[in-house]
């Protein structure tokens, strides 16, 4: 892990842990652990997420999110009902579309957070989920 950060600026508590403000007015801080730390109070281990756990965590919310948007969970369900009950149509033809995009939206997800896994500190703070190079929605459910 890196020392800790001497700067003029308060650092941001999203990436630094362990702030403080010297009488000079510079600040010091440690870099937020990149992986997950078990801390151990007697008969309690807690798991404190580390920045790359919280980063793939906002890039779930994202995408669960982007998902409901135009999929919500009772058109979903619809979605699953039309799929098991029919095998034509424009119905099936409208839930299958949105099941493939679905799918097609964790997939890219789940490449993020692969990147994200192998990101080093420099990299995560300047990790912004970029909202246009997801999968489009198909018109027939927007």
């Amino acid at each position: 892990m890196p020392g800790p950060v001497i700067t003029h600026d308060r650092p941001d508590p999203h990436f630094y842990i362990q702030i403080i403000q010297h009488d000079d007015g510079n600040w010091e801080a440690q870099p937020m652990p990149l992986d997950d730390q078990v801390v151990n109070t007697g008969h309690v281990s807690i798991t404190v997420p580390g920045l790359r756990t919280m980063t793939t965590r906002s890039v779930d919310t994202y995408a669960l999110a982007y998902i409901t948007r135009f999929a919500p969970d009772y058109a979903q369900r619809n979605a699953l009902y039309i799929l098991q009950t029919q095998t034509s149509g424009t119905d099936w033809t409208w839930a299958n579309d949105m099941w493939n995009w679905i799918t097609s939206v964790r997939t890219y997800s789940d490449s993020l957070n692969t990147s994200v896994g192998s990101m080093t500190f420099e990299q995560l703070v300047v990790f912004v989920i970029d909202g246009q190079n997801w999968p489009a929605v198909p018109p027939s459910i927007m």
